[in-house]
């Protein structure tokens, strides 16, 4: 009986893992299929609560201010990591909460003015 215990509990942990996965994935799919573009300010590199680096950033839309973060490696490619440059914010249009930062801005698309 305890041998089946831990076949279930491991299938549990692995059902939800993949769930968290396809949970991340159908996120960004999403944010790319209806994506809008911002400008937003860079608040700095800031150590994440697991220990890595993250960029930190905040933008306006509608009067509300949303702060998000995301590793350096966009750093690798763009001149906005330092507190207080500008950053390009992909959003989900119509789901701002739902944001990343990217390097450039895709051709063809142009920032929202909200």
């Amino acid at each position: 009986m305890n041998k089946k215990m831990e076949n279930w509990g491991f299938l549990v942990f692995l059902c939800f893992f993949a769930f968290l996965i396809i949970y991340s994935l159908l996120r960004k799919h999403e944010r790319i299929q209806n994506a809008a573009y911002v400008r937003g300010t860079s608040l700095g590199i800031k150590r994440g609560v697991r220990g890595t680096y993250n960029l930190y950033y905040a933008f306006t839309i509608n009067k509300t201010k949303y702060v998000g973060s995301y590793p350096t490696k966009v750093c690798k490619s763009c001149d906005c990591c330092d507190s207080g440059k500008s950053v390009i914010v992909r959003i989900e249009n119509g789901k701002p909460e739902n944001n990343d930062v990217v390097s450039k801005l895709p051709e063809g698309a142009w920032f929202l003015d909200y």
